[in-house]
Parts: structure tokens; sequence; C-alpha cells
């Protein structure tokens, strides 16, 4: 997406850690065969979205407030650097549906100015499948 190189370089670090950190999780934890990031801007916000396939994760892992030990620092930084931007960071999973996966959703002002009022541009990075290298 063009527009993400245009963003301060404190957000697009923001943007390259809360991926690199969604990917280091999903191979370390979620037994996923396939992962999906997007990004869509839309209005004065990007909104990302990593999915996968895999195992899911506990209910209590991913709520908003969780900062036991057992979650590691992964998600709780994850948090913090998306608050230093004024963004937010959602997760959803249900571990007991067989291979529903997890979907982590942050969303961020970008502060970029649009031509184009209410216009939405999504960029998909792709899925890629697990042992395909």
């Amino acid at each position: 997406m063009p527009d993400v190189d245009r963003l301060p370089y404190e957000k697009q670090r923001a943007l390259l850690r809360i991926v690199q950190e969604a990917l280091t999780n999903i191979f370390r934890h979620a037994q996923a065969t396939e992962v999906s990031i997007v990004i869509d801007a839309i209005g004065a916000r990007f909104r990302l979205t990593v999915t996968d396939n895999g195992r899911g994760m506990r209910a209590d892992y991913a709520k908003q407030g969780a900062k036991t030990i057992s979650v590691g620092v992964g998600i709780p930084a994850m948090r913090a650097r998306l608050e230093q931007i004024g963004g937010s960071l959602d997760i959803h999973s249900d571990p007991a549906t067989q291979l529903s996966g997890t979907i982590l959703r942050a969303v961020f002002p970008h502060g970029l100015t649009t031509n184009k009022p209410g216009r939405r541009k999504a960029t998909g990075f792709g899925r890629a499948q697990a042992g395909t290298h």
C-alpha cells in the first residue's frame, strides 16, 4: 500500500513490529496452515487485520486487560505500541471451534491527507501457507 510509505517513521515501525509479533505468535502457538494480512485505509484510520486458521487462543489471553505472565510480552507490547500512536488492538478467537483461528485487528489514525473523501483502499499482503518454503 503506497500510503503506508507516507506514514511517519514511528507509525511505520509500530506497524512493522505489530505484524512481526502477530506472525511470531502464529508460528509459535497457532499451528496454523494459512495466514492473511490486510491493511485497509478507511477515512483517517488504517486497520491492520491478521487472521489465521490455527487452533485459537484462550479467551482470557485475548481480553483487553489481560496482563498475566502466561500471556507473555507480545500482546501487551502490541497494545502499548498502538496506544502510543493513538490506536487500539482487538483480538477474537474461539478455541472451542476446531481450526477457527484468531483474528487480530489493529486500528490507528494515519494522519495523512486524502484527496477524495470517503475513499477506501485495501491491500492484502497475501495468504501464506505453512511449509511452502
